[in-house]
């Protein structure tokens, strides 16, 4: 059985019912589904920025209408953390100054700690870093 880690786009396509990767999610449930705690920070990030930003009492109501969507969806996956163990993975992954964003590496740190597959559009950066398996289910 493979372990395959949900990257912060993926997720994303899957809480806005994207046809391509809702079906391969559901081709691939007899593996280990999960995603990572810097994946959660990303979107809770995001969701936090919309609210400043709303206008509107309108605005407002619609981005927490579509934020809890989002939270309710989020407990489908059990969650990686970044711990000691991946943080050292990052600080060496960090020493190869790769030119990849600093999420990523985390999230590529975390794949590697926990032996698992990569689920992401950005082949092309996670493809960078050594021993990372990555697919793209969106295509």
């Amino acid at each position: 059985m493979s372990r395959f880690l949900l990257d912060t786009d993926t997720v994303s396509l899957i809480t806005q019912f994207h046809p391509v990767v809702v079906q391969n999610v559901l081709l691939h449930l007899s593996h280990d589904l999960l995603t990572s705690i810097i994946t959660i920070e990303e979107i809770q990030s995001g969701w936090f920025t919309a609210l400043r930003r709303a206008k509107s009492d309108s605005q407002l109501a619609y981005v927490y209408e579509r934020y809890t969507e989002t939270a309710n969806s989020l407990h489908l996956w059990p969650v990686e953390t970044f711990g000691v163990s991946a943080i050292s993975r990052f600080r060496s992954l960090q020493k190869l100054h790769l030119p990849i964003g600093g999420n990523d590496l985390r999230i590529a740190a975390i794949a590697l700690e926990s032996a698992a597959i990569v689920v992401t559009r950005n082949l092309s950066d996670f493809r960078r870093i050594p021993g990372i398996v990555a697919v793209d289910w969106a295509s």
